[in-house]
């Protein structure tokens, strides 16, 4: 039987697929609901700015991307359109992974990985928590709980699938 900690590595990389599939769309595909770079680029901006304002600021030695978030075009150069709301759950994921990445950090001091930790604790005030089904909240929950407890594991498989480029 697999480990607690494979199946929530398998249901992480699960819910960020299909968080992919929701966010990257090809043109064509229906547009209801849907919006351009420019657009989700936009949201993004403002979701990190909300983010700052609630004190919710990036690890330390990070910075929010001022280019490539958002493509104009897919694979072969067909436009791309974008989810409703995507904007706003990349920008709360970075503002994650960016202390996820931290906290699982070999070298970390004990009080800076407390630190991050806390941080982490914190994504129950983001969009993207809020707006997540209930079993993919409880896995969050259990992830960030488990790592609160000194074990790392779920955390470091979950940065090493999902993480975004520094």
């Amino acid at each position: 039987m697999p480990s607690r900690v494979v199946l929530a590595f398998a249901v992480t990389v699960i819910a960020a697929i299909s968080a992919a599939g929701l966010l990257w769309s090809p043109a064509g595909a229906g547009t209801a609901g849907r919006s351009t770079a420019a657009a989700a680029l936009a949201e993004y901006r403002q979701e990190a700015r909300s983010l700052e304002a609630r004190g919710l600021v990036l690890a330390p030695g990070r910075s929010w991307p001022v280019s490539g978030v958002f493509a104009d075009s897919g694979p072969g150069g067909a436009p791309m359109v974008w989810g409703a709301g995507s904007g706003a759950q990349r920008a709360d994921l970075y503002w994650f992974y960016s202390w996820a990445n931290r906290a699982v950090t070999h070298d970390l001091p004990p009080e800076a990985r407390q630190a991050a930790l806390a941080q982490l604790a914190r994504v129950r005030e983001t969009t993207y928590y809020q707006r997540l089904i209930p079993d993919t909240r409880r896995q969050l929950d259990a992830e960030v709980a488990t790592a609160l407890r000194g074990d790392l594991a779920r955390l470091r498989a979950d940065v090493r699938a999902n993480r975004p480029a520094p």
